[in-house]
C-alpha cells in the first residue's frame, strides 16, 4: 500500500475531530478495524501482539481490503489514506466522502 493523500481540518490545529472519525470508522460498513498481528518485538527479540489504534480503519470494497485511513505519524490530528495498487480513485472517493463528513478537506500526494 502506498500514502496517497491526507485528511485534514479547515482549521488546524485543533485539525480533525478523531472522536468523530472514531464513530464513522465504526458504524460505517466500508470500515474494518484491522486486527491484531503477531510481531516480534525489535527490543526484545521475543514474540509479541500488536493491538492497531482504534483510530485505523482498513477500507473495504466487497469484503477486500483496498486502502487504509489512519492518523498520520506527525500528531496535527490529521489522517493519512492508503491505498492499494489500481484502487487510488475507489480510495480517493471514499477519503473525499470522510472528510465532507468531518468538515475537513482530502488533499491528494503527487
Amino acid at each position: 500500500m502506498a500514502m496517497i493523500g491526507v485528511i485534514t481540518g479547515e482549521s488546524s490545529p485543533p485539525g480533525i475531530d478523531l472522536a468523530h472519525w472514531r464513530e464513522i470508522a465504526a458504524s460505517d460498513p466500508r470500515f474494518q478495524r484491522p486486527p491484531p498481528r503477531d510481531i516480534i518485538n525489535p527490543f526484545t527479540g521475543k514474540p509479541a501482539v500488536h493491538v492497531p489504534p482504534d483510530t485505523d480503519a482498513n477500507i473495504l470494497l466487497d469484503t477486500v481490503s483496498v486502502g487504509a485511513i489512519g492518523v498520520a505519524d506527525d500528531d496535527r490530528c490529521e489522517l493519512a489514506v492508503w491505498a492499494t495498487e489500481g484502487n487510488h480513485e475507489i480510495v480517493e472517493a471514499v477519503a473525499r466522502s470522510v472528510a465532507t463528513e468531518l468538515g475537513g478537506k482530502y488533499s491528494a500526494i503527487p
